[in-house]
């Protein structure tokens, strides 16, 4: 097991315990500390199974969303998308934010697509001790990626940045990616072992990607064409209606969110 993981756990949770002890059972909002070390103990058990070097990290399903699927999410999408739920990532990256408050057409179908995948794949490699209604929707994303879009973490502009970058989602517990369009050259998607070994992965049209969030990934450059893949991050956190990726909050209300960050550190 990894001393870090152990130590910051740790360290939440008595937070979680000192937190409890130190509110008003009658304050709204206010988990008791039986909920929070729940909590807690469900990250730590998402968290600690990365520790075996022989586990697979990433398992994909082949054509796992039609044709026709993959239409429609592409159509609701281009209807949802506005100004208030749209980022840019240079010139190259556009994301929008499909879970911004909960009101994207298809909302419910793809948190269903994404639920099964991420069951699927945890049944057959048993990363986790959790049951897939302990999780939910932290963030679900359409990426559409033109020439010279890349994804990963560089301190270069963007422009400059390598070839083969990657990095992780964290405080997520499982992450699976759609590929909705492959009329693009480059952009192959990637993961890095924890000896530095980077491995490619065949990503076709209607291919799911299933892979533990904190599994460092990450897309090289796009040469040509356009990339639209349909990301979705599952944690033990609750649903998120944000328009943006969900961050830790009040400690006394996601205490497990709070244990996640702290991972990081």
């Amino acid at each position: 097991m990894d001393t870090r993981v152990t130590k910051w756990t740790l360290i939440a949770l008595l937070h979680c315990f000192l937190t409890a002890a130190s509110e008003s059972p009658l304050q709204e909002g206010v988990r008791d500390r039986n909920n929070c070390s729940k909590d807690v103990l469900l990250q730590l058990a998402s968290t600690t199974v990365l520790q075996s070097p022989h586990m697979p990290s990433l398992h994909r399903i082949p054509s796992y969303v039609s044709s026709h699927m993959i239409r429609s999410i592409l159509s609701a999408s281009e209807e949802f998308e506005s100004d208030q739920n749209t980022r840019w990532r240079g010139h190259a990256w556009k994301t929008v934010h499909l879970h911004a408050g909960g009101h994207f057409s298809l909302l419910q179908m793809v948190r269903a697509l994404a639920l099964q995948a991420a069951a699927n794949a945890n049944h057959i490699h048993s990363w986790f001790p959790l049951t897939m209604q302990q999780l939910s929707v932290r963030t679900m994303e359409l990426h559409t990626v033109s020439a010279g879009g890349h994804l990963g973490a560089s301190i270069l502009p963007f422009a400059q940045a390598p070839v083969i970058e990657h990095h992780f989602d964290a405080g997520s517990t499982l992450t699976v990616d759609f590929m909705l369009a492959r009329n693009f050259s480059g952009g192959n998607f990637h993961t890095v072992s924890k000896s530095g070994r980077t491995t490619l992965w065949d990503f076709e049209l209607g291919d799911a990607l299933v892979f533990i969030s904190e599994a460092y990934h990450g897309v090289q450059r796009v040469q040509g064409g356009s990339r639209q893949t349909l990301v979705v991050e599952l944690w033990t956190g609750e649903e998120c209606t944000e328009s943006g990726r969900c961050m830790p909050g009040d400690a006394t209300r996601d205490c497990h969110v709070h244990a996640a960050t702290m991972l990081q550190i």
